[in-house]
């Protein structure tokens, strides 16, 4: 063979096939059956067809079906006990998925990127809630309506979201309290990260008298987050004593994984 050389050599060496197809290696060597091993590199001059005739590009692999079954790649741990499968189970959809055959990633034909199981939350405040506050800000907000709660993170007896990975989240935190003819002069609605106070707004009470006055306190911040990070909402008023209603639409924490 003037072209290539036999495939026993790929057993110790580089092996470099020229352009064009391997339909002139000697197949009847050692590496010529299913279950034979090759070690080293193997160098190719031209494009490579996995269950295709026609490669398109360096690495083409054509799918048996259209899942992660049947689909183009997979990448194996030590011992094949894990794998990430790279697939386009739809046609024109670019799938992954870190085993199994949930769809951890899709990237549609359009470029539109979804990721169905990152960690997100959106809880409200109980249908009915009456609190007095503490001046120090130190009651515990209740949101216990639970709306999202992708990976189930988020404690609604607790009120608490524990990160399940280290890294930037977005979090919103809101409160609507209805007062009337009260003389508190501001409520706050503090961030707290592991038990201590990360942020810290505040709004001034509306006084007027013989109605009902609605007063809008909150904020929205990127919280960096180790995992097992804790955060959740305290409040409190200028005077403790006074209660305060809230209402479950109008008093809302939300969070999720940026990255």
């Amino acid at each position: 063979m003037s072209n290539a050389r036999n495939l026993a050599d790929v057993i110790t060496v580089n092996y470099d096939v020229p352009a064009g197809s391997l339909d002139n290696v000697d197949l009847t060597s050692r590496v010529a059956k299913s279950g034979d091993t090759m070690t080293g590199n193997l160098i190719v001059d031209g494009n490579v067809g996995i269950n295709t005739s026609s490669p398109l590009n360096r690495l083409t692999t054509r799918a048996t079906a259209n899942s992660y079954v049947g689909g183009n790649l997979s990448l194996e741990s030590i011992g094949g006990a894990n794998a990430t499968y790279f697939a386009q189970t739809t046609p024109g959809d670019f799938y992954i998925s870190n085993g199994g055959t949930a769809d951890h990633f899709k990237m549609d034909s359009a470029g539109r990127v979804t990721m169905p199981y990152q960690p997100a939350f959106l809880i409200k405040a109980p249908s009915t809630y009456t609190g007095n506050g503490t001046v120090g800000g130190t009651e515990l907000f209740s949101y216990t309506d639970e709306v999202i709660n992708v990976g189930g993170h988020f404690n609604t007896t607790t009120s608490t979201f524990t990160a399940p990975i280290t890294g930037m989240y977005a979090v919103s935190w809101w409160a609507s309290a209805s007062t009337n003819s009260l003389s508190t002069r501001y409520i706050r609605l503090r961030l707290y990260k592991n038990g201590a106070v990360y942020l810290n707004p505040h709004n001034t009470i509306a006084n007027e008298s013989g109605d009902s006055d609605y007063n809008l306190v909150g904020a929205s911040a990127v919280v960096f987050l180790s995992a097992s990070d804790t955060i959740n909402v305290q409040w409190g008023s200028s005077t403790a004593t006074n209660q305060m209603d809230f209402y479950s639409d109008m008093c809302f924490f939300s969070g999720y994984l940026l990255g």
